[in-house]
């Protein structure tokens, strides 16, 4: 009785220490891979390399390896405010671009449009005539129209013998477009010595009419 009691508790203490075992080789592969787990995200943590900031200041960049700065070089120095000059005249409007300023226009005066210009009006062409002795009203009054001195030799004649004046021989400077009223008083005035009109006609390339 007693051994057979002896052998099951025996047999449950195998049973029993049987499974302790099991639970324990269970939780050991348990703790196992939870350390594998674990030493694998330690590792992925550990290799991922996080990028430090690049810190620069204003007068040079920051080495992460040796902590010195290094100066910026006067070459990169030119080149930055030359770059800086060379906007700086892009956005700079230039003077040769300025717009033209146009004219002011007053308004035009309908009638001075009208109007023809103006023109210098020529000297009357002058001549020398000679009046021979003896030579009567109408001849001379005839040479008189002939060179546009005067319009009409009738007249002319009418109005000399209404004022009662004869002509006197000589020579004499007539201009064309004359009046009868001013012939009449160079005919009878005092006439040119032959000195005077000679030289008339050879300096001023006067024509002599006889």
């Amino acid at each position: 009785m007693h051994k057979r009691s002896l052998l099951i508790g025996v047999g449950i203490g195998i049973i029993i220490g049987a499974l302790l075992l099991q639970l324990y080789n269970l939780g050991s592969d348990s703790q196992k891979q939870l350390n594998q787990i674990s030493d694998e995200i330690n590792n992925t943590t550990s290799g991922t390399v996080t990028p430090q900031p690049n810190t620069a200041s204003s007068n040079g960049v920051e080495d992460g390896a040796s902590g010195d700065l290094i100066e910026p070089s006067p070459s990169s120095n030119s080149e930055l405010e030359n770059g800086q000059d060379t906007e700086q005249e892009a956005h700079t409007p230039s003077s040769s671009a300025a717009p033209a300023v146009e004219e002011q226009v007053g308004p035009v005066d309908p009638d001075e449009s009208l109007e023809p210009p103006v023109v210098a009006d020529e000297p009357a062409k002058q001549y020398i005539l000679r009046v021979h002795p003896g030579a009567s009203v109408n001849k001379t009054a005839k040479l008189l129209v002939s060179y546009n001195i005067i319009e009409n030799a009738a007249s002319f004649a009418a109005h000399l013998k209404d004022r009662e004046t004869g002509i006197r021989a000589g020579f004499f400077l007539v201009e064309e477009g004359s009046t009868d009223e001013q012939i009449r008083k160079l005919l009878s005035g005092i006439p040119l010595s032959e000195k005077e009109s000679k030289n008339l006609i050879n300096v001023e390339n006067l024509t002599l009419i006889e």
